[in-house]
């Protein structure tokens, strides 16, 4: 099963906590790649930045709306106080496109905290996770950077208020 046929399992199943089923469905959309409004938390807030000929879409939720399975086979922490940070660069087509990515998460005491991306490719899509120690309630400025072969190092930045899993 792949990453993104589990999101789509995990929208599937019934859940009762409705801040949960609104950051499952924001992964679900900026893993599928739609360029679109989601609600993520209590927030109306953008998932996707144009960046030159590129788009990036951009999700952070919380780790243990991953499968066990999945989590293990791609070697991810799951934790209610861990959340993955998922990014997909794609052409103004949607194609994916290929990418290094690096970044850091600064929370409101200006403390960062590097992340570590992991790419990870399927057929129709190529995205990085990286995954973050928070505390509930806790909020981030993310500085992502990516860089695609022979050309120059693009940015975006945005901020989350992230809750943890009780």
């Amino acid at each position: 099963m792949t990453f993104l046929t589990e999101l789509k399992a995990m929208f599937c199943t019934n859940y009762s906590n409705r801040r949960s089923l609104l950051v499952v469905a924001s992964l679900i959309l900026a893993s599928a790649v739609l360029p679109t409004k989601v609600l993520a938390g209590e927030l109306n807030q953008e998932s996707t930045q144009k960046v030159g000929d590129r788009q990036v879409h951009y999700s952070v939720f919380n780790s243990t709306f991953l499968q066990p399975a999945i989590a293990k086979h791609y070697e991810l922490v799951r934790a209610g106080n861990q959340v993955l940070i998922n990014i997909a660069v794609q052409d103004l087509d949607g194609n994916p496109v290929a990418a290094t990515v690096k970044g850091y998460a600064e929370n409101l005491m200006q403390q960062k905290k590097t992340l570590s991306f992991k790419t990870i490719e399927e057929p129709d899509a190529i995205y990085a996770l990286a995954s973050l120690r928070t505390t509930n309630e806790e909020v981030f400025d993310f500085h992502i950077s990516w860089q695609e072969p022979d050309r120059e190092i693009q940015t975006i930045r945005f901020t989350r208020k992230l809750y943890t899993e009780q």
